[in-house]
């Protein structure tokens, strides 16, 4: 199976030579180990603790996982080697990890206004704790996938903050219709305190805003307690953009087709790659899907020989093409992530820009009997097209390495449109990189 992968893996960079399949058969078997590896774990146990419905606090390991699963169980062992015990919220009171530091509680949640209050029947869901306090602000991801958001105080039990968009006719068109009933909801739960009342007519539907009115009412209600929630919601290293070095080599061939019978590539170059890698979460409560963003700056150097010569009296006539290029890629990818373990496997595709700045480019016909032409430009004297687009995708590994800074290890492979302008004339390039990130800061 794994030789399989591989001859698939290979193949599809063909371009590549004999040495550079041997690295993606390393790559290959890296992700495999580290694949096989986090299919027996399934496990991201980190310090936390457990709180018991008779009072007391167990400490030890709590498995991390995905929102929507923290919404349900607990997972919880005392230590690496002891048995996993499996909590629901009808077990435990409370449960949480002391990096990041995220507390979840177990609370029977209602449903939306106008829906009547829990009943003790109700089935309580593992809320994670946003803001605390005289006031608290909870979330919870929804078996539906969607984020929900409650409050509490002393002058409003658990609620959920709604916010709707509908679609309504009126004579005879129809609208959006935008329903706010979250800022009704916080201006009875958060009452006596013009800090946060003057907050609740603009105040948009986010957690960091949520978050945000609360901290001013329980600052209002409880300033010297202390009781005020965090600027930034908790565990922000989930959800907060990184931005990190990136270094690698990529190695490219490109070929020129004319249509006819001239189809041309280039001996693969290979050359280096420096720049920045950002990485943006979509929720900091899914680790799974991130958007990420590369700009760097990359030289590289094409030669060939047209494949097809033209015969005359005087002998056969070749074409010598040659290309020494740099300028910026920008990679946009959207990336998969299995969160658990240590060592995170990910996917991702999306697209890539770039623009040469250096276009330096020469054809030279040269005849068997000795003779050489002069030099001109491949495409003519504007032919040249500075702007290349692209499809990527790759695979690699994440590790925490350095103070809570993530590194990441991928292989990409990219296939581009090239650089003619001039109908009739193909120049797609495709590209193999070698990638190391890391982040700049925590």
């Amino acid at each position: 199976m794994f030789r399989f992968y591989v001859q698939v893996l290979c193949s599809s960079v063909k371009f590549m030579r004999k040495n550079n399949c041997l690295i993606i058969s390393v790559f290959a078997w890296v992700g495999l180990v580290a694949s096989g590896q986090e299919a027996r774990a399934q496990a991201d146990f980190r310090s936390g603790y457990v709180v018991r419905t008779a009072g007391d606090t167990l400490r030890g390991l709590v498995d991390r996982r995905e929102a929507r699963l923290n919404a349900t169980r607990c997972r919880f062992r005392p230590d690496a080697a002891g048995a996993i015990a499996t909590y629901t919220p009808a077990d435990v009171l409370a449960y949480g990890y002391a990096a990041p530091k995220e507390d979840y509680r177990a609370l029977a949640v209602p449903g939306p206004p106008p829906a009547p209050a829990p009943t003790p029947a109700t089935a309580p869901s593992f809320l994670l704790v946003l803001a605390d306090g005289p006031a608290q602000l909870y979330y919870l991801r929804a078996e539906d996938g969607q984020d929900r958001y409650y409050v509490a105080s002393p002058a409003l039990p658990l609620s959920e903050l709604v916010h709707r968009t509908m679609l309504v006719e009126r004579d005879g068109k129809t609208y959006y219709d935008e329903q706010r009933t979250y800022r009704a909801t916080l201006a009875q739960a958060l009452p006596n305190c013009p800090a946060a009342q003057s907050m609740l007519p603009t105040l948009a539907f986010g957690e960091r805003p949520l978050v945000r009115a609360v901290a001013r009412y329980n600052a209002c209600a409880a300033p010297a307690a202390g009781h005020v929630a965090p600027a930034a919601p908790p565990g922000v290293d989930a959800g907060r953009p990184t931005v990190g070095l990136l270094v690698g080599v990529q190695q490219g061939r490109l070929t020129i087709n004319t249509g006819d019978a001239l189809s041309t590539d280039s001996e693969a170059a290979t050359g280096p790659v420096v720049g920045l890698a950002l990485a943006v979460p979509f929720s900091r409560h899914s680790r799974k899907l991130s958007l990420q963003v590369n700009v760097f700056y990359e030289t590289q150097q094409y030669a060939l020989t047209g494949k097809s010569p033209v015969y005359s009296s005087v002998g056969t006539t070749t074409t010598a093409y040659k290309f020494d290029l740099a300028g910026l890629r920008a990679p946009v990818l959207l990336r998969y992530t299995l969160p658990n373990g240590h060592v995170h496997p990910f996917a991702e595709a999306g697209g890539a820009v770039a623009y040469a700045f250096k276009t330096n480019n020469s054809a030279q016909d040269i005849n068997s009997s000795g003779g050489t032409g002069s030099p001109r430009p491949v495409f003519g004297t504007d032919g040249f097209r500075r702007l290349e687009l692209g499809l990527t995708g790759g695979v690699g590994l994440a590790a925490p390495v350095w103070q809570g800074r993530n590194l990441n290890l991928l292989v990409r492979y990219e296939r581009s449109d090239g650089y003619s302008g001039v109908g009739g004339i193909a120049t797609p390039v495709t590209r193999i990189y070698g990638l190391l990130t890391l982040d700049l800061f925590k």
